[in-house]
């Protein structure tokens, strides 16, 4: 019963601040990248920001197909899709 509560009021408190917590999720995107910043040329950071790349233009390709196709996603995926929002503002950010 507690832990239905906390969720509720967890996605209660999402909703009513949504913009401000993907303004949130963006910045702290931003400072993980500042955090995590090596030399300009390093083969870590190259390979970091190709993976975000892919990662973002796999979430951007799949909310087209659902937005302009109609297409539903199963539901192990819906479980990720939920945060799809706070997923991308976060690559984003830390590009």
């Amino acid at each position: 019963m507690v832990l239905e509560e906390r969720v509720q009021r967890a996605k209660s408190y999402y909703e009513k601040h949504q913009k401000y917590l993907d303004i949130g999720v963006f910045l702290s995107g931003f400072f993980f990248d500042i955090c995590t910043l090596g030399n300009v040329d390093d083969f870590s950071n190259i390979l970091q920001q190709a993976v975000y790349l892919i990662i973002l233009g796999i979430f951007l390709s799949l909310e087209v197909k659902e937005e302009v196709f109609g297409k539903v996603f199963s539901e192990k995926w819906q479980k990720i899709w939920k945060y799809k929002v706070l997923i991308i503002h976060f690559l984003l950010g830390s590009l």
